[in-house]
């Protein structure tokens, strides 16, 4: 009797952890497909992809803690977990490459405060 309880026992583990594998594995595909792609080396988006009145409108951007944004003139930066100002900085925009200053219109979204420290660091004088 005693064998039979532990290969019970032993086939209910395994079933639970596929289980959780299973499921583990779905939560991560989920989070992947809405993740944006990463079309430059800061992740940022498009005006397509963002509207300029929010920070962050949907979960599609949950794996991005900081965006950067247009700001009176300065790069502004942003928590998108709390969607409150994280950072002011003195970066002026007009003398940022005019690429850089259309994506700040939407925001540049960073999944690591090294990302953001680096872009940061780039473009501070």
């Amino acid at each position: 009797m005693n064998m039979k309880r532990q290969i019970s026992i032993c086939i209910i583990l395994t079933t639970m952890a596929i289980i959780l594998g299973m499921l583990y594995m779905k939560i991560n595909n989920d989070s992947s497909i809405n993740s944006p792609e990463n079309n430059t080396e800061n992740s940022t988006l498009s005006t397509d992809e963002k509207s300029t009145d929010s920070i962050t409108s949907s979960n599609e951007y949950v794996n991005y803690y900081f965006c950067a944004k247009n700001e009176d003139g300065r790069v502004a930066i942003y928590d998108t977990k709390t969607q409150t100002l994280y950072m002011e900085t003195s970066i002026e925009t007009r003398f940022l490459p005019e690429e850089i200053q259309k994506e700040l219109k939407v925001g540049i979204y960073f999944k690591t405060d090294e990302e953001l420290f680096d872009f940061l660091e780039s473009y501070s004088s």
